[in-house]
């Protein structure tokens, strides 16, 4: 897939329903569309159901796909705030439904969704689903968890180190289907401790070459820390990274249902401008390089060959007759020594010649029917 003309974008996703024997009430969507500023973009969503009877699946399922209905419908001039409008549309269609069935009564769906228009990035959450951004060697958690712990930590009334253990873990303070409506989350953190107002403003980041988004549900976080999601994604390629994430949070209990959507800026292929402009340097660079080779081989080839001797002596130089040169007489041979012998100095000395010189598994944890607790 190509967004923003210019740049390429890998895609990948994968969804299993864990180890628990549920249903996987899971659902994503990765939709590709053409805003009306004729911008190419992506919109990743991952939606995380919640409530009894199947209603958790129903709920993601129209969640999911209210969002992409509501995201195509709108200008985006400002995309962070389309993403918003369309979390509180998918809020007001899945509260319908839950009322208008028994069965499906405090249904409800967490949500994360990754939206990347002409190589800038924005994001948008309710609930506990994640987003990271993979860069060169480090890994950022952009969201944050809409949970009962989360607000705890952020008070600092519970350590971050033994949160996961608290009973509390996975009550959910946000998510689509509320009665009382929900907040979309914009903040978009890249340092971690950016104010409210600066992880907002964090909003339409400029993506580099190389970068990795990853949506995914808490079914992968709970089991698979974000420093393994890292090591992974830097040593295989997508398509294989996802499956071994997958494996590994089944591998230690696969409590829950686990989806992951992975989205990878590739490198900048060059304009057709550009491509045109090497394509004709290229061709004259050629041309220049033969008519020098042609030049030397008209104009000095001859000389220089000549001066390596390449050429024979032409005929017409020779003389027109050889003579014969006469032989000279052999040579007597007699015992008489044409030079005396010379005297042995007994001190000389004659001087030789010189040569030259994977891990524990945690206990299974659920989610819990969502609450509103004021307080932790």
């Amino acid at each position: 897939m190509r967004f923003g003309k210019t740049t390429p974008l890998k895609t990948f996703a994968i969804t299993h329903a864990g180890m628990s024997g549920k249903n996987n009430e899971d659902r994503f969507r990765v939709h590709r569309l053409i805003t009306k500023q004729r911008q190419e973009a992506v919109l990743a969503v991952v939606a995380d159901g919640i409530g009894g009877h199947r209603a958790g699946e129903v709920a993601a399922e129209l969640a999911s796909e209210q969002i992409v209905r509501s995201i195509e419908q709108q200008d985006l001039k400002h995309p962070a705030q389309a993403l918003k409008q369309a979390i509180q549309d998918a809020n007001q269609i899945v509260l319908a439904a839950s009322q208008s069935n028994p069965q499906w009564a405090g249904m409800g769906s967490t949500c994360a969704c990754a939206f990347v228009i002409d190589n800038c990035l924005y994001t948008a959450s309710a609930g506990d689903s994640r987003i990271y951004l993979i860069r060169g060697k480090q890994i950022h958690q952009l969201s944050r968890d809409h949970t009962w712990i989360q607000e705890a930590i952020d008070r600092g009334t519970l350590p971050a180190a033994t949160a996961h253990l608290h009973p509390n873990a996975h009550v959910i303070r946000r998510f689509i289907g509320a009665p009382y409506g929900v907040q979309p989350d914009i903040r978009l953190y890249l340092k971690g401790n950016e104010t409210d107002q600066q992880a907002e403003a964090n909003q339409g980041m400029r993506l580099k070459t190389g970068d990795r988004i990853v949506v995914c549900s808490d079914g992968l976080t709970d089991l698979v820390a974000a420093h393994e999601i890292l090591t992974i994604l830097r040593k295989r390629p997508l398509e294989r990274a996802l499956p071994e994430l997958v494996d590994l949070a089944n591998q230690r209990g696969g409590h829950d249902n686990i989806t992951i959507v992975a989205l990878q800026v590739g490198k900048t292929p060059p304009s057709l401008v550009r491509r045109l402009a090497t394509a004709i340097f290229s061709l004259l660079l050629a041309i220049g390089l033969i008519a020098t080779l042609l030049f030397f081989y008209f104009a000095e080839g001859d000389q220089i060959l000549r001066r390596l001797r390449v050429y024979p002596t032409p005929l017409s130089s020779l003389p027109a007759t050889i003579k014969e040169t006469p032989s000279l007489p052999t040579p007597v041979l007699t015992e008489e020594l044409l030079f005396p012998k010379e005297t042995v100095n007994p001190t000389r000395t004659v001087y030789p010649s010189l040569t030259p010189l994977r891990s524990v598994q945690p206990t299974a944890t659920f989610t819990p029917w969502p609450t509103n607790t004021p307080e932790p």
